[in-house]
């Protein structure tokens, strides 16, 4: 997973402090440039019969807008130990999947790091499921979970793109983890798997990693869910092709699994 530019998004809170922490941590791994985004509520309305009251607002929600940034800067340079100029800051607002997308675009970023949003919050999820949905690049949702565990989610006839899931894992954990579990979602669970086994085990061996498989149905979701809801899971990384806009507010099967996470999530773009 090639990293040239790391996207965070923060609310301001010790909550999303990890989000800036793992994202400090991606850029330094891969020499790459961090851009820490906060991103408030809509743009001051407009006052047609009292133009004055609306320069006004504009005035003041400039000025709060430069004390946001300040308050970004001095938050992500305590925690990565960062000087002020070693990375970008990005005030915006809006909605934050929107915001996000749109920077992530503008900026050309490879990866989007934020907080995953579990169900018991406000939203219920949303914003993880819809930047799934609509991100132009890879996203890392992290999780509450600290366990040490990696998972990796395939389609039967996507084998061949294990080595670079767990390659990606690899990337965001700095090391290669000694066993990885796949969900793999076949046609048929009870059809003959010795083959996708026997294919595994070849890329196991090569990797020099163990290769745990689960199989599941097309469609069914089960698994997944199970897994980021395993606080024991530490990651747990699936591929997705990039959307279009066909797909960006489609629902997807992988939605219920989204909205309620304690493991990290990397959603990777092929």
């Amino acid at each position: 997973m090639r990293v040239g530019t790391v996207l965070v998004g923060t609310d301001l809170t010790e909550r999303s402090d990890p989000a800036i922490v793992r994202g400090h941590q991606i850029a330094v791994a891969s020499d790459a440039r961090l851009v820490v985004c906060h991103v408030g509520p809509g743009h001051a309305g407009s006052h047609p019969l009292f133009p004055q009251h609306h320069q006004d607002d504009v005035v003041a929600a400039s000025n709060l807008e430069q004390r946001i940034a300040d308050a970004v800067s001095q938050r992500a340079a305590e925690i990565t130990g960062r000087t002020s100029e070693q990375f970008d800051v990005v005030v915006d607002h809006g909605d934050v999947v929107a915001v996000l997308t749109e920077h992530a675009a503008r900026l050309g970023a490879d990866l989007i790091v934020v907080m995953a949003d579990g169900s018991e919050l406000e939203g219920g999820g949303t914003v993880t499921r819809d930047l799934a949905r609509r991100s132009p690049c890879s996203v890392f949702a992290v999780g509450e979970g600290s366990g040490a565990g990696v998972a990796v989610v395939a389609l039967e006839d996507e084998i061949e793109t294990i080595p670079a899931l767990v390659t990606a894992a690899s990337t965001l954990l700095g090391s290669s983890p000694a066993k990885v579990e796949v969900i793999l979602f076949v046609d048929d669970p009870r059809m003959s798997t010795s083959r996708i086994t026997d294919r595994l085990t070849g890329q196991a061996a090569v990797m020099g990693i163990t290769l745990v498989p689960w199989f599941a149905e097309v469609g069914d979701t089960s698994l997944v869910s199970r897994a980021v809801d395993d606080g024991a899971l530490g990651l747990l990384v699936v591929a997705a092709p990039v959307p279009d806009d066909l797909t960006a507010d489609s629902p997807s099967p992988l939605d219920d699994a989204l909205s309620s996470i304690r493991s990290s999530v990397l959603l990777l773009r092929i």
